[in-house]
């Protein structure tokens, strides 16, 4: 039975596939490829937006607290309200404000808040990313 089909298939007159379409369906292959890629992303810094949220809240709490605590908001009103003697100790009045800033908590919650800006970014471009690829225009993103 084999030798019949080998037979068969080589009575059947071959047609070969247009340019065209084949450049069409590796276009739609690469389309789904990107697509499903751009998917996967927004999903990750959708998660990561998310964490990165909830973790900000304790770490800005927590920093207002170590500033009420070293009496920093004393020393900078002192800046505004007696301004002549600011300008004339100022440097050991920067001195003493860097002295008391609690350098690791600001330094965390402004990390913090540059990773809240980073995820939302890429969220944003890759929900444009996916919106251009479900409608087939191009998408060429800012920034």
């Amino acid at each position: 039975m084999p030798k019949n089909f080998a037979k068969l298939s080589q009575n059947i007159p071959r047609s070969e596939l247009s340019a065209e379409l084949f450049g069409k369906v590796l276009s739609a292959i690469e389309r789904e490829r990107r697509l499903r890629s751009a998917k996967r992303r927004l999903a990750f810094f959708s998660l990561l937006l998310i964490c990165s949220a909830a973790a900000s809240l304790p770490l800005w709490s927590s920093l207002r607290q170590a500033l009420s605590q070293a009496n920093f908001w004393q020393y900078l009103t002192l800046l505004f309200f007696d301004f002549h003697a600011t300008i004339s100790y100022g440097r050991e009045f920067s001195l003493v404000l860097l002295e008391i800033l609690p350098v690791f908590r600001v330094t965390a919650a402004l990390g913090s808040l540059l990773l809240i800006l980073i995820s939302l970014r890429a969220v944003v471009l890759n929900r444009d990313l996916i919106a251009a690829l479900k409608n087939n225009y191009s998408f060429k993103p800012g920034l």
